[in-house]
């Protein structure tokens, strides 16, 4: 069947872009709480060859599976087209909307990956911050729009416009919330890194306890006898 083709491949998708933003974060989480950045920023290494040698090892560590992933999806878009006599336009678009978008997460998340890690004390939570912003919120904003949509039509008794039951229309719109926020939180992340990396690398966790913290324990201690 072809959504199971369309399953497995979302599945290997899922897996590797979790393992991407793991270690994505992993990196630079660690070896700031073990002093390594501090140590590698005292000497001539400028900041961008550091970025530029932590995507390498990326490359190299995840060139091989992410070439597997797309031979695979290749694999289950002819096996879906011969089986199953689709010819139609929304197959191809369908499946080379869920390569290109596969690849742009994964570039997404090294950057957004590597800047998370950074300022975060638990690689985990990095991670899994990097993936909420890649790979959850253009679901939930392409899940947002269509429902707004259906609000509208239910409340003001207008039919659902034609492109609702057009398979073509809303892809065109899920590839576009992707891109737009792969685009955003990228370049974001990669500017942060460009600019403040040596900042946030030199200080210390606990000086970025919250200033609202800071202020509370400041009156607790003050009103101590």
């Amino acid at each position: 069947e072809p959504e199971g083709y369309i399953f497995t491949a979302l599945l290997l998708h899922t897996i590797l872009k979790n393992w991407v933003a793991s270690e994505a974060c992993r990196r630079f989480s660690a070896d700031r709480q073990s002093g390594a950045l501090e140590l590698l920023l005292s000497t001539p290494v400028r900041v961008t060859d550091i970025l530029r040698g932590q995507r390498l090892a990326l490359r190299r560590q995840f060139g091989l599976p992410v070439l597997v992933v797309l031979v695979v999806d290749v694999v289950f878009f002819l096996l879906g087209r011969e089986h199953n006599n689709i010819h139609d336009d929304p197959w191809p678009l369908l499946w080379l909307a869920c390569m290109g978008i596969f690849i742009w997460d994964l570039f997404a998340l090294s950057w957004v990956g590597m800047w998370m890690g950074l300022c975060s004390r638990n690689g985990n939570r990095a991670a899994g911050a990097a993936l909420v912003r890649i790979c959850v919120l253009p679901w939930l904003a392409f899940a947002l729009v269509m429902m707004c949509v259906g609000l509208v039509a239910m409340f003001f008794g207008v039919s659902l416009p034609r492109w609702t039951n057009d398979e073509i229309t809303p892809l065109t719109l899920w590839v576009l919330l992707s891109g737009v926020t792969n685009v955003f939180f990228a370049v974001n992340a990669k500017r942060k890194l460009l600019a403040e990396f040596r900042t946030v690398a030199t200080s210390r966790f606990d000086a970025g306890k919250s200033g609202a913290w800071s202020r509370l324990s400041g009156l607790f201690a003050k009103a101590r006898p």
